[in-house]
């Protein structure tokens, strides 16, 4: 009976737990690569300060007009790096949000069910192996019976 109550519990409650973990491995990967996504958003927004301010720096200098066209290239070209990266953020940040709230909606019910068939299978062994002790208890009622009862030890003719 242990053996088979054991395999049920692998098959009915472990195995969608643990793959439940494994979702919830790849979920954490997610907000890993958003972080990710974040940091280099963050620091392409801080080229383009950088680099605006050197341009600021050479406006209005005179002798320096070409070297502030370079830099206000630069600023073009880091502005048009931080507005994809922005896109990507948000993007990545679009799907895990996405992504873990389809998980919570759909999921939430099926672990509370995996959670309450566990429950069952364990008040389920728990009524067997109950049964089992009642079983045996009355078989030693009906035993003890019969010795008083005849006055000998009928203990050898019954199941225990």
């Amino acid at each position: 009976m242990t053996g088979n109550h054991a395999e049920s519990e692998l098959i009915k409650f472990l195995e969608p737990l643990e793959d439940y973990v494994r979702v919830m491995s790849s979920i954490k990967c997610a907000i890993h690569q958003r972080g990710e996504k974040k940091n280099l958003y963050l620091a392409s927004l801080a080229d383009v300060e950088a680099k605006s301010n050197a341009h600021r720096k050479l406006i209005g200098v005179a002798g320096k007009e070409a070297q502030a066209k370079q830099k206000e290239e630069a600023v073009q070209t880091a502005q048009e790096t931080a507005d994809a990266s922005k896109l990507e953020f948000e993007k990545v940040t679009e799907r895990l949000l996405t992504e873990f709230e389809l998980f919570k909606v759909y999921k939430a019910n099926d672990l509370k069910q995996y959670i309450s068939d566990f429950v069952k299978l364990q008040v389920g062994h728990i009524y067997i192996d109950l049964g089992d002790v009642l079983f045996i208890w009355y078989r030693r009622s009906i035993i003890a019976v019969n010795v008083n009862v005849h006055g000998k030890n009928s203990y050898q003719n019954s199941w225990l």
